[in-house]
């Protein structure tokens, strides 16, 4: 297992065929805690990488991200959010993919338990979901879910699943287009779109969940 604590700079990072786990509480220079990974202006390529049981803020965070690929992996028992993107300065995403991941089992105080996007005032470009599996991620705050944006102009999920989940997603002044979605049994309402979101869904399977979409 290793410890990822910090990398800074432009430069391109990649996990492949990897674990991650059991790591203990790292600080980065604000004092906040993180766990497996802090960059900054970096591409960051996540393949059949497992990240599981860690205990901080995040598993992964990427600051002022260039792009990023995450693909058949997995974020599993973290405590704290699986995946945070944190744009801490305007730039326009060129690829963004998180693909045929698991996220089981990750528990947040609030944001996103699974995945946590904050952008910069509509300044990145689409960020794609795609055939990924959400299990029972929970949340202790209402403002929460397993998938979590801010200020993101377009999400496009297609293929998930979202199971058990306190929430599948919630959404902040961010547009989501979902396609091909499964959502059961997830609690609270499925999606909760607040400060001028908007969903759209398209040929999505909703079924079982407390309430469906609500809005503030």
């Amino acid at each position: 297992d290793s410890m990822f604590e910090k990398n800074i700079g432009e430069s391109v990072i990649v996990f492949n065929n990897s674990t991650t786990s059991y790591n203990g509480t790292a600080l980065d220079e604000a004092g906040n805690e993180i766990d497996a990974y802090v960059t900054e202006n970096a591409k960051l390529s996540i393949t059949g990488t497992e990240f599981s049981d860690n205990e901080s803020a995040e598993a992964v965070i990427l600051n002022s991200a260039a792009d990023f690929v995450i693909d058949h992996s997995s974020f599993t028992g973290n405590t704290g959010t699986g995946f945070k993107l944190s744009n801490m300065s305007p730039a326009t995403m060129m690829d963004a993919v998180i693909s045929n991941t698991l996220f089981n089992g990750n528990t947040v105080a609030g944001g996103g338990s699974a995945i946590h996007l904050i952008g910069s005032n509509g300044e990145f470009e689409t960020v794609r979901i795609e055939g990924n599996t959400f299990l029972n991620n929970t949340a202790d705050m209402d403002n929460s879910g397993a998938v979590y944006a801010n200020s993101f102009r377009s999400l496009n999920l297609a293929n998930n699943t979202f199971v058990g989940n306190d929430r599948a997603m919630y959404l902040s002044s961010s547009k989501a287009f979902l396609v091909n979605n499964l959502l059961v049994e997830n609690g609270y309402d499925f999606i909760h779109a607040a400060s001028g979101s908007a969903v759209y869904l398209t040929n999505g399977n909703v079924l079982g969940n407390v309430t469906k979409i609500s809005a503030n």
